[in-house]
C-alpha cells in the first residue's frame, strides 16, 4: 500500500505543468478598492456609526425564532422585503386557485369515478 501511495503522488507531481509553475500569477485591477487614508479615517467611522446605528437586530415578528432586522435601516428593508413576499404570495395563491379549478372540471368531465369521488369529498 505505501508503494501506491508514492506512485499517486509521482503522477500528481508529474501532471502539473511546468510552464504553469514559472508563470507569474495573474492580477486583477483593484485600483477601484482602497483601505482609505489618515484623512478620510473620521468620515469613513461616522459613515460606518451611522450604517451600525441603523442595522440593528431585534425580537422575531414571527414568535421565538432568530432575530429580525430592525432600526432605521434594517426595518424599512425588512418590510420591503416581507411586502414583495406577501405580494408574490398572492400572486401564486390566484394561480393556484385556477389551477384546482381547471383540475376539478376536468375530473368530472372525464370520469363518472371522479363525480363520485367529489360528492363524497365536497
Amino acid at each position: 500500500m505505501p508503494k501506491m501511495r508514492y506512485h499517486l503522488c509521482f503522477l500528481l507531481c508529474a501532471s502539473s505543468s511546468a510552464q504553469g509553475a514559472v508563470l507569474p500569477p495573474w492580477r486583477r485591477d483593484m485600483s477601484h478598492f482602497s483601505i482609505g487614508t489618515s484623512s478620510s479615517s473620521s468620515t469613513r467611522a461616522s459613515a460606518l456609526a451611522e450604517k451600525r446605528a441603523g442595522w440593528e437586530y431585534g425580537p422575531s415578528i414571527a414568535g421565538n425564532t432568530a432575530f429580525y432586522p430592525a432600526g432605521s435601516i434594517g426595518g424599512p428593508v425588512a418590510k420591503a422585503q416581507g411586502d414583495s413576499l406577501e405580494a408574490f404570495q398572492d400572486e401564486l395563491s390566484v394561480k393556484n386557485d385556477a389551477d384546482a379549478k381547471a383540475a376539478q372540471a376536468s375530473i368530472v368531465a372525464v370520469s363518472t369515478f371522479g363525480r363520485l369521488i367529489l360528492e363524497i369529498f365536497a
